[in-house]
């Protein structure tokens, strides 16, 4: 059996590695079908570390989902996150710019993971951002996220994982959020 996905805000492919490593344990195969990633540096990485993937450079350039997307099973973005940062909210403040969903340049891209995944409705998705995503504008940020994603899928509470405590060498702590489609499962565990 082949999985295929597509990795959204795919930087030089983290969580595709996580998905592959993940699906190769379980004895499956997988296949990325379409990677989007506007930084240049980072295409430049993502296509040398893996077999050649289509690419759609700046996900806003998608007009029409159900030809521009391939269909796949798993959804994976790493949606922008210096709109919810601390830091990023703190920097947009002192330059007297908006955060959050009322950036239009990145803040609003959750909207198109929405849109695709109302569209094509893959099997499941994961989402990861940073952790101030919960608490951001008093967790009504994630409120909003979490409604508008359980419209369609099971989503369980998200959670809070440090890459450190994976073996990696570096404290990184990202909020995780998954879906499953019309499943409800007690057996999932981050």
């Amino acid at each position: 059996m082949i999985i295929k996905s597509i990795d959204l805000f795919a930087g030089i492919g983290g969580l595709r590695i996580g998905l592959e490593k993940a699906l190769k344990k379980l004895g499956l195969k997988h296949d990325c079908v379409l990677y989007s990633e506007i930084n240049k540096h980072c295409q430049k990485t993502y296509e040398k570390n893996f077999s050649p993937t289509k690419l759609i450079e700046d996900i806003k350039s998608v007009k029409d989902i159900k030809f521009q997307i391939p269909n796949h099973d798993i959804l994976l973005a790493g949606f922008p996150c210096q709109p919810f940062s601390q830091a990023g909210v703190s920097l947009r403040n002192s330059l007297n710019r908006v955060h959050g969903f009322k950036d239009k340049n990145q803040g609003d891209l959750f909207f198109n993971i929405l849109h695709i995944l109302d569209k094509k409705k893959p099997e499941t998705f994961l989402l990861e951002n940073v952790q101030n995503l919960v608490t951001y504008n008093n967790g009504r940020a994630m409120n909003e996220i979490l409604r508008l994603l359980r419209k369609n899928y099971y989503v369980p509470e998200p959670q809070i994982l440090d890459a450190r405590d994976f073996s990696l060498a570096q404290r990184r702590r990202r909020v995780y959020i998954v879906g499953f489609l019309n499943k409800q499962t007690s057996e999932f565990i981050y």
